[in-house]
Order: structure tokens, then sequence, then C-alpha cells
């Protein structure tokens, strides 16, 4: 019964109208490619199953309008992917977060990884694999059996939104865990090809730097062999920054130069064309394991192969099907990757640019007018890299907001001047390398060198600029997908009816939903305040009713910039295109340690200090208000009585107040930074809040003794639980429903102190700690607030839904 109910089906299938049937062929022409599609559509319902039944539909009409052969691909590739994300084991894991996972054992070198500061082992292990960084004097290499002992770094789930996840990276990677190796002892020794890979990586590098300087070396080691540990983290930055990182990894871009190069050479040989295009194709599958096997990599000699396959039996090859058996390819051996951004990206840019060199705009331009000076010099110089870059752009944008919250504009032109410097730079690092005469490698070394600087020069520069990279998002799910819509239909957009009405209806979606989304708000406003976990510091986040954003303080930084590894994360995560103002209470290292870098690298429209702030001496706080100097960031004194206040409402509504007061200090003399502290009580619809800094108790008194009210929901108490402040009438005339304590875990202080503690169990206030409870996060809306920890922890409320006092 049901094998007729499908007959009919496919029957009626035939009768679509050739609307239809021209709007699926492009995918019908192309099996692999419909196979690739059909994969991803069975795979969202397993990352997203609120889109299970929608998916699930979306893919039987996406199979129905096929071609038999076609469809047969796409139901087998469907089958496999489902068959994958049902059965795939997670057990790796499970065993490290039950802490199974001893310190101790034996193992197996897979691979070993250069570090800015060192190496790391990929050990593979009873228990699956594991990922140690070492100290000089331990020295394993590929194909060596160890016996090892180590210590454990914590994989705990980010407490800050937006922030590093460790178990997802783990994950990604493979990696059981990760830790620090403290002795081992080689008990048996093997080849392995990784073993001849690493001494060829380290030969390049040798080559380099018998000419070049060491950030040079390791800039064209990483264009060449994937190993980026030799490029200074501060230029890994700028380019992070203008969209350009890319550049510096080994993809399809390097791929693509490296087989024009070897196919240049090759043909200059002696060689029958059949025998050329099989030694590149072997070449290149053995540059494969060189760089580390990346998706990026894999996928672009896989296209490489299905070209040059393709021209050997003489047939006639397409673009987006050749992309589409790469991608398949390599989701038949690795199908966890398509969760994988850097997998998503470089599909999407690659298809991106086949597709646009349909669309170039001169590509109906008569071949006559193409070869006037005119047209010919911008069009080969400036134009068509343009157009790559665009459509590369545009292609990969609903992935960079969905991954990363965020666009650069300069990267357009970066892409137009910095790829052609860098591309002449790695062609002229591979001929330093190659070429036995040291006098010619030594020139092109320093041709290479040139180039380097030049792209970086640029770079660094349009790093520099304001807009270098913009907060875009977050968006919800719907309206990225809707947005992708257009994109897909792109292609087929002036030849195909159907394409055009499917794109008109996604945009008045879109354009909807973006319309509901602004409305809610109107209607609903609320204001939130967000307690970061900056460990043994204070960071907290402010969101007004319209959505300006202020930064009380900014953390501190320890082994990693507390605004890098944190603070400009979640900024991007909660969509804060600007900040309105960073705030620092105090200049005390726990207060502005991320101001710096957040000055410089995020933007801020104004400082606000105390005025006795500005005559501190710390050379560290000095050189934040240098940064604020540099990037043209007003600094505005605060003082008690100082208020910022907000009106939000829709014509014919009652306005809703919102008020920003600042209750202390009051600058007749200047004290002691602690005693100097910003004091902010925040009130508006739904509640009232009050961050105290690390007000003391002569501050306390001095608050007490004017007549501004001070009673609050909420309490950030004082200098992180500290027995010097939290007076018991301050706490008693603030009366709040719950208080909250910024201090970092085993802190050397043991904040909070436990008369702070006992004093709140006194007088019945539950509070919480970001040391145990992470990012503790407040929603005022009208009537009522809301609470919530981050990451989500049962123990950030009681029975009594109120927070559990700790």
């Amino acid at each position: 019964m049901i094998k007729n109910q499908i007959r009919q089906t496919l029957l009626r299938v035939k009768t679509i109208p050739p609307l239809f049937r021209d709007f699926f062929r492009p995918l019908s022409e192309r099996p692999a490619l419909a196979s690739f599609s059909g994969f991803v559509l069975i795979s969202i319902p397993f990352y997203f199953p609120e889109f299970a039944i929608p998916f699930f539909i979306l893919t039987f009409i996406f199979i129905a309008f096929l071609t038999p052969f076609a469809r047969k691909c796409v139901l087998f590739f469907s089958c496999l992917a489902f068959l994958f994300y049902c059965f795939h084991p997670q057990k790796e894991h499970e065993a490290f977060s039950t802490g199974k996972i001893p310190t101790s054992g034996k193992g197996f070198v897979e691979a070993l990884l250069p570090r800015s500061n060192g190496n790391a082992v990929i050990l593979s292990t009873d228990f699956g694999k594991l990922r140690l960084t070492l100290s000089d004097s331990l020295t394993p290499l590929p194909g060596d059996s160890i016996f090892w002992k180590s210590e454990w770094y914590p994989s705990r789930p980010p407490t800050v939104p937006g922030s590093f996840n460790a178990p997802q990276w783990l994950e990604s990677a493979g990696l059981t865990a990760h830790g620090k190796m403290k002795s081992m002892e080689i008990f048996h020794s093997a080849w392995v090809p990784e073993r001849s890979f690493l001494q060829f990586r380290r030969w390049i590098k040798s080559r380099l730097t018998a000419r070049m300087s060491a950030a040079e070396s390791g800039f064209i080691l990483g264009l060449l062999a994937g190993d980026r540990s030799g490029i200074p983290e501060i230029l890994q930055q700028d380019f992070r920054r203008t969209g350009l990182i890319h550049v510096l990894s080994i993809s399809g871009f390097h791929v693509v130069l490296l087989s024009g190069i070897l196919m240049l050479f090759l043909k200059a040989t002696p060689l029958p064309h059949q025998a050329v295009r099989v030694c590149a194709i072997l070449l290149l599958l053995i540059y494969i394991p060189v760089t580390g096997g990346s998706a990026p990599v894999t996928r672009a000699v896989f296209m490489f192969i299905v070209i040059q396959a393709a021209a050997l039996f003489q047939r006639k090859t397409d673009g987006l099907n050749s992309l589409g058996v790469a991608l398949l390819l390599i989701c038949f051996f690795r199908p966890e990757e398509l969760g994988n951004a850097g997998f998503q990206l470089s599909a999407a840019a690659t298809a991106g640019i086949i597709t646009g060199q349909k669309l170039y705009p001169l590509q109906r331009v008569s071949r006559k007018l193409k070869k006037h000076p005119w047209l010919s010099a911008p069009e080969s110089f400036f134009l068509q890299s343009s157009w790559v870059t665009l459509t590369a752009t545009v292609s990969t944008a609903p992935f960079l907001i969905y991954h990363f919250k965020s666009l650069s504009p300069v990267s357009l032109l970066g892409n137009i001047f910095v790829v052609p410097l860098i591309s002449c730079a790695m062609q002229s690092g591979l001929f330093a390398v190659i070429i036995p005469s040291d006098i010619i490698r030594f020139l092109f070394a320093d041709a290479s060198a040139f180039f380097l600087r030049a792209a970086v020069w640029i770079t660094s520069h349009l790093s520099e600029s304001p807009g270098a990279m913009l907060t875009v998002g977050p968006f919800s799910l719907e309206i990225l997908f809707l947005s992708t819509i257009p994109l897909l239909a792109v292609s087929s957009f002036s030849k195909n009816a159907l394409s055009r009405r499917i794109t008109l209806y996604s945009l008045i979606s879109l354009c909807a939903l973006f319309a509901y989304e602004q409305i809610k708000i109107k209607l609903k406003p609320e204001w939130s305040i967000t307690v970061l976990d900056a460990g043994q510091a204070d960071c907290i986040f402010i969101e007004s009713p319209r959505k300006k954003a202020f930064l009380v303080d900014a953390g501190v930084n320890g082994k990693r910039d507390a605004a890098q590894d944190k603070i400009i994360p979640f900024l991007r995560s909660a969509g804060v295109v600007k900040l309105e103002a960073l705030i620092i209470t105090h200049p005390d290292a726990d207060h502005f340690g991320g101001a710096k870098t957040l000055l410089k690298s995020f933007p801020v429209k104004e400082l606000w200090i105390s005025e006795c702030a500005r005559f501190d001496r710390k050379p560290e706080w000095i050189q934040v208000l240098s940064a604020a100097l540099e990037n043209k960031v007003p600094v505005r004194d605060l003082r008690r009585g100082l208020t910022f206040t907000e009106f939000s409402s829709l014509p014919g509504m009652k306005p809703s107040l919102w008020e920003m007061r600042f209750l202390h200090p009051d600058p007749k003399l200047c004290r002691g930074t602690n005693e100097e502290s910003l004091v902010i009580h925040i009130r508006g619809a739904g509640g009232s809040a009050l961050l105290a800094g690390d007000v003391t108790v002569l501050g306390e008194s001095e608050i007490l003794q004017t007549d501004i009210p001070v009673q609050s929901n909420f309490l950030k108490l004082g200098h992180h639980g500290s027995k010097t402040s939290n007076s018991e009438a301050f706490l008693k005339a603030v009366g709040p429903d719950f208080a909250a304590v910024s201090s970092g875990k085993n802190n050397r202080y043991r904040h909070p102190s436990k008369d702070v503690t006992e004093r709140l169990r006194t007088l019945q206030i539950p509070w919480l700690n970001t040391a145990s409870n992470g990012s503790i996060i407040l929603r005022f809306r009208e009537g009522t607030y809301s609470l919530e920890c981050f990451p989500t922890n049962p123990r950030c409320f009681s029975e009594a839904g109120a927070p559990e006092i700790l």
C-alpha cells in the first residue's frame, strides 16, 4: 500500500508544471551537489530539533522534484546522514565529564603540534585522543609510544555568554581531554608518515630562517605548511579584526595557487599530459596530511582531483558539481565536519565564487569592448578580484553572523589589496624554499618579505579604523534561514519565475519579522543587568530599555586579555554595536584590566570615570587614558548627583522612565581608590539595582547621610563581598531581594568574607556568587523581573524560586 502511494505521488510529480521542473533542474543536472544538499537537509533537524518537521517536509519535496538518477543519489546520501546522526557514539566526552581519565598511562604519539610557546602532542590512548602541551625538555616524535604523566586543564562550559567553549572545541577536534604533560618516557619508536612530514616542515622553516626574520619565516611557513605558531599573536589579531584571517590558514586559495605552480612545473618536464595530471593528483594528495588535513585543504584538493580526473577521461566538469563531490567525500569520512564553522565558511565561499562567475556583470560585454585598454586594465587588476571578493563575502555573511555575530566592512577592501600581496609573498616564499642556489633563493626571500610587509602594513592600518569589525545580530534562526533563500535563488532569478516569487516572499517575511521584533521591543520594553563571571574582578553589563549599552568596569588581565577573552565576545553575542559608555568605578587593576584593549578594539562612545581618577598615576591606568585619547573617546568626570535618564514609549502610551544615578563619590577630597569608587543606582520598569563597586564602609556611611534613596531589588555587594564594605546599616537601608558577589574561585582574599555572608544570612538576604553560579543575568520588565545564571545552573534557584543562600 505504501509503495502504491509513493508511486502515485511520483506520477503526480511528472505532471508538475514546467515552472517547478525548471526550478529544480540546476540540481538535477548536478547529482553530487543535489546529494550534498540532501545530506544537509537531513542533518539540520539533528542540530536544530525545533525545525525537524518543516525540514523533513522540505526534504521530501526536494527529492520528489528531482530526476530519477539525482533522486537515487540524494536518497542514498540522505540515508547515510540519517544513520550517522542516529548511531554516532559520544563515549569519549562522557568519560572525561565523569572524571574517569587517569593522570598517567600509555599512549601513541600521532602528531607533534608547534605552538608559539612550545609544542603540543596528540596522543592516542585507550580512552581517546588527548592533547598535551610540552616543555622544551620533552620532545617525543610522531610514532613514539610513551609512558606519560599529566595534569588536566578544566573543560567546563563557558560561564560568560559568547566566550570560548572548551567542551565544544574538544568535541569538534575529536579530543577527549587537554592538559599539560609533566613527564614522559619513550619505550618504543616506529616510523610513521607524520614523522617525515614533521621533518619536512622543519626543513622548510630552516630554509626560510636563513634569510628572513622569525615573524616573516613563520608567516610563510603558515602559508605553505599550515603551521601558524610562528605568526605573532598581535598580527593574527589584526588579520582577525579586518576579516582577513582566512589568508593565514591553508585553504582553497592556497591550494589553487600551489596547484597552478605545480602544473606549470610538471608541464615543463618531458612527461605526457596524462602523466602530468596523475603526478599532480598524487602530490596534492600527499599535501593534505603535510598541512594537517584541514577541511578547506581537503575540499580544494578533492575539487582539483575531480577536475583533473575528468580531464583524464575527457569529460566536461561543472564547478558546482565538483564542489558537491568534494563536500560529499569530506562528509562521508568525517560527517561531524558539517557542523564546523570553518567547513561551512569554506563551502559557502567556494559556492559563492563559482556562482558569481556566471553572474559577473561584464560577462555579456562584447569581446571587442573587453579588449579596449580603458576596460581591460581595470577589469584585470581590480574589477574581477573585487567581484570575486564580493560574492565570497555575501555568500558567507549568514554563517559569519550566526557563529561570530560580526562582519568586517573593511574585509572587501582588504581582500582586494592584501590577497594579491599574500599571493605574491607565498609564491616567492615557495621559490625561496625549493631553489638550490642561495643567491637566487635569497632574492626570492627578500621579495617575499617585501610583499609580506606591504600586506601587514595595509592590514594594520585597516584594523585601526573604527569600523573594522562591526557587531551584526544576533538574529533568530528563522531570520538567518530566510536570508539564505535569496542567495540560493540568485543564480536562477532572471530565468525562473518561481525563483523570483520565492525571493520576494522571503524578503517580505524578513521585513515582517524585523518589524515584529522592533514593535515587540517598543510594546514590552525591558532593561537588563548582567554580572559577568570575570574572576576576582568586576565587569557588569547594563542595557537600557532603548537598547543603549553600558559596561561598568572591565575585569582583570591575567594570562589572557580580559577584553579579548570574555568581554568583546560577550558584547558581540549580545548584539552590542557600540558602548554608550565604558564606566570605570575606580582605577584598580581588577576593574580596568580590559579597558585599554576595549577602547582600541570595540566602538566606545565615552569613557566615564570619577574626577579623582584623573590624578591616579598607575602606569597601566595612564595607558587606559592614553588609549581613550588616541581613539578620540571623550572622558567624562562623574560625581554624586549626576543622572542619565531615558524615556521609552510609543505614541499614545504612558512613558516609562529609566534612570541611572551616581550616588558616590563627592569629589571634595581625593582619598584611596576604594573610598572614591563610583556607586550606581538604577531604577526603571520592574525594579531597581544598586552597584556598589569597591566602596568602603566609610563611603557607605557618607551615602546614607544624604537624602538619596538607596532601596533596591538587587545589590551587587561592594568589594567582592569584603568585610571592609557591606556594613549592616547599608544592607538594611538597601534591603535587596537578593545580592550578588563578583569573585574568583578559590581566590587568595577568601572573598566573600564569612562576616558578610553571616550578615546576609541574619538579614535573610539570599545571594549568588559568580565563582560558583557563573554570570548572573537580571531582566526587568513592567511589574516584574527575572533571574537566570549562565550556564544554566539548578543551584541558581531554590525550591521557593529565590536565589539559593550559598
